[in-house]
């Protein structure tokens, strides 16, 4: 899963705040291509060091709260810095040692898709109500928001439901309105902007 992961971001990144032109020129498939903020062409950005965190997190601490999540992000970025984050968000986890610290700093109120993006690896919780709790302690740590939440628990269903169930993709807007009261839109059609609710609705 996490392969699979870093190469759909490594190859969506060259795609991100970039003209219509450049999308028509080279979304083939063929190769991968640099970001327009000048990260290399192939590489992957937070949204996989992120999810390689929460997956530690999962085969380390089981029963895993906020600070466990925050500790795993430090840690990961640590050992590995790069490119791709945000500019204030490296910028601040640039300056902090521990989770913490992060903890301590952030300001957790964005309604951006950050937490959604990393939450696909919590669709391997074997147990449905589990996945949903962990969701939304890993989005408390940089999106304790409403939208934040909610986005990463409707990720991290429908990989689990297509995981665990077999759920076919026509399916899951009715099963996630079941279990977190969330309408996906089935005719998405617009660009996406970084926004926590547009992203769930245009992975539908």
């Amino acid at each position: 899963m996490l392969v699979e992961i870093a190469i759909g971001d490594a190859y969506g990144a060259g795609f991100e705040f970039c003209g219509r032109e450049k999308i028509a020129a080279h979304n083939t498939l063929a190769a991968y291509v640099e970001h327009e903020l000048g990260l290399e062409a192939g590489r992957y950005t937070d949204d996989t060091q992120m999810s390689i965190a929460n997956a530690e997190v999962l085969l380390g601490t089981p029963d895993a709260r906020s600070d466990d999540f925050a500790d795993a992000y430090v840690r990961c970025y640590r050992r590995d810095r790069r490119q791709g984050y945000a500019k204030g968000f490296q910028a601040l986890m640039d300056e902090c040692e521990t989770g913490a610290m992060l903890r301590q700093r952030i300001r957790p109120d964005s309604k951006r898709n950050g937490a959604a993006m990393r939450a696909v690896p919590l669709g391997l919780i074997a147990d449905k109500q589990h996945v949903m709790a962990l969701a939304s302690e890993q989005a408390m740590v940089t999106h304790a928001t409403s939208e934040g939440v909610l986005s990463s628990q409707a990720v991290a269903l429908m990989a689990h439901l297509i995981i665990y169930e077999n759920t076919r993709l026509d399916d899951l807007p009715d099963l996630v309105a079941q279990q977190t009261g969330l309408s996906l839109r089935r005719d998405w059609q617009a660009e996406v902007e970084c926004d926590a609710m547009q992203t769930v609705h245009a992975v539908r």
